[in-house]
């Protein structure tokens, strides 16, 4: 995401008081508290000197917040009886490393943090962490280290239903960039030791969007170069079925790149994908889940600034509307496209503006007629290979775990052993003794 576009999440509640949370120009983080009437609005600074936040609203309808200031102090604060309480979770070091993109997740009393930070020497190596709460500390852990040019691009997380933690992230791969995905066991604990790269390595690819709807289907969308163009790539990776737990690449129709990540979600039981060309906000639709697509709409743009939004609301008709992000306005009032249902002339009000591109991608896609490096797209028999190698590689590393487990045993049974025989050996060495000093007793008593 360019660095002069205001991060922009808003929260609505069940009672349907919404909260719009963004960094002004000075640094300072603004809350402004949107009522009913959605006229009436309070502003508050929340705090000065911030590098970035993310906010997210629970079950109860409480607003968590977590913020990182400029000194480097990470903070965790709860929204109650109109109050912040306000928590300092640990200092990172902001002088010596770049910080980028907190993500805050909550799964029951389960708290999550997601960053990526590079030290400032070498730029290109960046680093993914999380940070969980447990009964009584704050812990720290690498997710992965990966080679990326100097502006990393933004991370997108998602949970299943079981509080497992989804994570898509592009990389530098030799010449092109690359789409990786990997995954956190919410019963093993851990996370997948290596990800998974689901993009094709002869082409560049950007732009990548993670989402997991309410059936636990992980969905990853992303621009991939072909044919001169960066083109719309859709995979699905199934939670049940013929295909569970495999990556399956589902055709879509031919959608050309803009500045702007397309974008899914679900609501009334059908899958969303939102994507926009130059001139006009288009909407896919799938009844089933992400097998098939059909074209929706297609909403001409043309006067205002069109944001991409972060959003969590407990505002639903649907338990299984499901709603992270969507693009609409915020400048006066609240303008979502989350649905066919939003008037026309809302919409007509809204305009592209560049968001959600890094500087280097925005040139390579605007000069992508001139250079650019034309290959083919894994053939069906990679595809299988690359399925089949997955797979190979899930069932070693349960073997590998199984073994470690059955190891710990062996290992005891293999010391206890080795006390037997050393305290076997005392004994003997013992008895070797006594047996000489008889002897030599005997000895003597013969003068």
């Amino acid at each position: 995401m360019k660095e002069n576009i205001k991060k922009n999440t808003v929260i609505t509640s069940s009672s349907n008081h919404s909260f719009v949370f963004y960094i002004d120009n000075n640094h300072n983080l603004i809350s402004q508290q949107i009522y009913i009437d959605n006229n009436s609005t309070n502003t508050t600074v929340i705090e000065n000197n911030i590098l970035d936040f993310s906010a997210i609203i629970d079950k109860n309808d409480r607003i968590h917040l977590l913020y990182l200031l400029k000194n480097g102090e990470l903070i965790y604060s709860i929204y109650l009886n109109e109050k912040w309480q306000k928590n300092l979770i640990g200092k990172l070091d902001t002088k010596s490393n770049i910080y980028k993109y907190l993500n805050l997740f909550l799964h029951e009393k389960h708290i999550s943090i997601f960053y990526v930070f590079a030290n400032l020497i070498n730029t290109n190596l960046w680093t993914i962490e999380e940070i969980t709460q447990d009964s009584v500390n704050w812990k720290k852990r690498t997710i992965t280290n990966t080679f990326s040019e100097k502006n990393f691009s933004p991370i997108y997380i998602d949970r299943d239903n079981f509080g497992g933690i989804h994570l898509v992230y592009k990389a530098k791969e030799y010449s092109f960039n690359q789409i990786y995905y990997t995954f956190y066991n919410a019963f093993t604990e851990k996370w997948s030791p290596i990800s998974n790269k689901i993009s094709s390595s002869a082409t560049n690819n950007i732009l990548p969007y993670l989402f997991v709807d309410s059936r636990n289907n992980v969905h990853i969308l992303w621009y991939s170069s072909i044919d001169g163009k960066y083109l719309l790539t859709y995979k699905r990776l199934s939670s049940m079925g013929q295909n569970k737990y495999q990556w399956t690449e589902i055709r879509l129709p031919k959608i050309i790149a803009s500045n702007f990540p397309s974008i899914m979600f679900e609501k009334d039981n059908k899958l969303n994908i939102i994507y926009i060309t130059k001139e006009e906000l288009c909407c896919l639709v799938s009844q089933d889940f992400g097998k098939n697509w059909m074209l929706e709409n297609e909403i001409p743009l043309s006067s205002s600034t069109l944001h991409l939004i972060e959003y969590h609301s407990n505002l639903s008709t649907h338990n299984s509307d499901k709603i992270n992000h969507c693009y609409g306005n915020i400048d006066k009032n609240i303008y979502f496209f989350i649905d066919e249902n939003l008037e026309k002339e809302d919409l007509n009000k809204i305009t592209v503006s560049s968001l959600d591109l890094d500087d280097k991608d925005k040139n390579t896609i605007e000069k992508q007629e001139e250079k650019i490096i034309s290959q083919d797209i894994e053939t069906d028999k990679l595809r299988e290979l690359n399925t089949l190698l997955w797979e190979t590689y899930n069932q070693t590393i349960e073997n590998y775990n199984s073994i470690e487990k059955n190891s710990i045993s062996l290992k005891e049974i293999i010391d206890t052993e080795n006390d037997i025989r050393n305290e076997l050996k005392l004994i003997k060495e013992k008895i070797m003794d006594i047996e000489k000093k008889q002897n030599n007793k005997k000895g003597f008593f013969r003068l």
